[in-house]
């Protein structure tokens, strides 16, 4: 029974860290971007790259 309140637990938190870790790079990339091209445009780069970096986890 612990055993799978343990693994839910366990798929939950990576699944959470996995779409953290895309939110920190595409924040980061994004803000390099809007200093450099603008406030929209490092925007969208920043979600593309954070939804990008969350599939390449995802897909191990």
């Amino acid at each position: 029974m612990y055993y799978k309140r343990f693994l839910l637990v366990y798929m939950y938190l990576m699944y959470m860290i996995n779409k953290l870790l895309g939110a920190i790079v595409g924040a980061v990339i994004g803000q390099v971007v809007a200093k450099k091209e603008g406030a929209v445009l490092g925007a969208l780069v920043g979600f593309a790259v954070g939804h990008f970096v969350d599939e390449i986890i995802d897909s191990g």
